[in-house]
């Protein structure tokens, strides 16, 4: 029998980790949406500041519901 116990090598998985892993997706991508259409800004002002800034309150409401869950 063995009396000596390894520790976990790997730290435990978290309860929430996919509404982590979707927080984390969704900013990268907000990131990556701002950074393609920062070309095509000048053809769409308006309507690019508009989007952007609905994607920007989508990425806010993940945020709160994020906050409320810990």
């Amino acid at each position: 029998m063995n009396m000596y116990l390894e520790p976990a090598t790997e730290p435990a998985v978290r309860v929430d980790q996919d509404k982590i892993n979707r927080y984390y997706d969704m900013v990268e991508g907000q990131t990556a949406i701002e950074m393609f259409l920062a070309d095509y800004k000048k053809l769409f002002p308006q309507e690019i500041d508009a989007f952007l800034f609905d994607l920007s309150l989508a990425v806010q409401d993940e945020t709160e519901e994020q906050d409320e869950s810990f």
